[in-house]
C-alpha cells in the first residue's frame, strides 16, 4: 500500500510536467524515481503475497499465473488510457486531464486496499504481535490468526503504534541486570513456549 502510494507521487511529478515544460527533465526524472522506489517497495512484499497463495509449493505457478495476469492488464489498462487521453475534451483542458488522473489513481488505491484486506497471515510481524499483546493483557484472551488479521490495519504507520514490542531483548536489559534473577527466571519458564515481560 506504501508503495503505490509513492508510485501516486510519482505520477504527480509526471503530471506536473505539461505546467512546466522547462522543468521536464527534473520532474520527469523525479516521477521516475520515484516510481522506481515504490517498485523497489513493492517487489519484497509482492513475494510474501505471492507465498501466501503458494499453499502446496507451487510459489513458481502462482507467480508465472501473476504476470500473465499483470501484463494482460497492464495492456488493457493502457489501451484504456490511449482512449480516454484521445478524447477530445480531455486534451483540451488540463483540470480535466488531473481530475481524470486522480479518479483513476482513488480508484486504483482503493482496488489495492481491498485486495489487501484479505489476505490472511499465519505470521507474526509486529502490528498483528501488538494486537495479540493488547488482546492477551486487556482480556486474557490470544485471537486466532483470522481474527488478528481483520483487526490489523495496513494504512497505519507501526511507529505510531502502541503498545511498543522489542524482540530479542536480553533478559538481563529487562530484568535489570541480575544474573541470578535471570537465572530463576529460565528455571521457572523452562516448561512454557514463551513468556513476556
Amino acid at each position: 500500500m506504501y508503495a503505490d502510494f509513492i508510485g501516486s507521487a510519482g505520477s504527480i511529478f509526471d503530471l506536473t510536467t505539461p505546467l512546466y515544460p522547462g522543468y521536464f527533465l527534473p520532474l520527469a526524472s523525479l516521477g521516475n524515481l520515484a516510481k522506481a522506489v515504490g517498485r523497489g517497495f513493492r517487489d519484497p512484499s509482492n513475494r510474501v503475497i505471492q507465498n501466501h497463495f503458494a499453499k502446496s509449493g507451487n510459489l513458481g505457478e502462482i507467480a508465472a499465473k501473476e504476470e500473465v495476469w499483470e501484463v494482460g492488464a497492464q495492456l488493457v489498462g493502457l489501451s484504456i488510457g490511449v482512449l480516454i487521453l484521445d478524447t477530445p475534451g480531455i486534451q483540451s483542458s488540463y483540470l480535466t486531464l488531473t481530475l481524470t488522473w486522480l479518479g483513476v489513481r482513488l480508484l486504483h488505491l482503493w482496488f489495492r486496499y481491498q485486495s489487501l484486506v484479505v489476505l490472511k497471515f499465519r505470521t507474526v510481524n509486529l502490528k498483528r504481535a501488538r494486537i495479540l499483546v493488547r488482546s492477551h493483557v486487556a482480556n486474557h484472551t490470544v485471537p486466532g490468526y483470522v481474527a488478528c488479521n481483520e483487526e490489523e490495519n495496513i494504512l497505519t504507520w507501526e511507529r505510531f503504534l502502541q503498545p511498543r514490542i522489542s524482540f530479542g531483548v536480553p533478559m538481563e536489559r529487562m530484568l535489570g541486570g541480575e544474573e541470578s534473577t535471570h537465572m530463576d527466571m529460565v528455571c521457572v519458564f523452562s516448561k512454557n513456549n514463551y513468556f513476556m515481560v
